[in-house]
């Protein structure tokens, strides 16, 4: 299906632009001197192609300082999106300590009755690898002395 349309018969305003249709006739009637685009023609498509008339429009200098914002803008959102996952990672790391942490308490208390509260911080505050040298010793261990040697 085709259409054409002789774009100075099209004499609607925007307002009385009713349909995706108008709009676009509309947008192409007067894209050469659209500074941006009015609300109303604010649909993706048409934001889409706003854009690349602009682009196609602009002086050398112009599409560098376009090119150097897209790019920095897509290293700001590159780092924005290691950050978060680094810090799930992080989250990740410190769930794990926590639970494997409070695993290994329970474990000393019902092996070993009430911990006193240095062991408990040091279990609280140690790392990954000792909390699991610590739970393996747990079974073999007459004290728990002999489970932080």
């Amino acid at each position: 299906l085709h259409y054409f349309i002789e774009l100075p018969k099209f004499t609607k305003d925007l307002d009385g632009c009713e349909n995706i249709f108008d709009k676009w006739i509309y947008f192409i009637k007067y894209a050469g001197s659209l500074e941006e685009i009015p609300p109303k023609l604010g649909i993706d498509p048409i934001r889409h192609a706003f854009e690349k008339a602009r682009v196609a429009n602009m002086t050398l200098d112009e599409l560098e300082l376009y090119d150097k914002a897209g790019m920095a803008i897509a290293d700001a959102r590159g780092r924005i999106t290691l950050a978060m996952e680094e810090g799930k990672l992080e989250g990740k790391l410190e769930g794990k300590l926590e639970g494997k942490a409070e695993t290994l308490l329970q474990l000393l208390q019902k092996r070993f009755g009430l911990v006193p509260e240095p062991i408990r911080a040091k279990v609280t505050s140690a790392k990954l690898e000792d909390l699991t040298t610590w739970t393996d010793r747990i079974f073999d261990a007459d004290s728990l002395q002999t489970v932080f040697q």
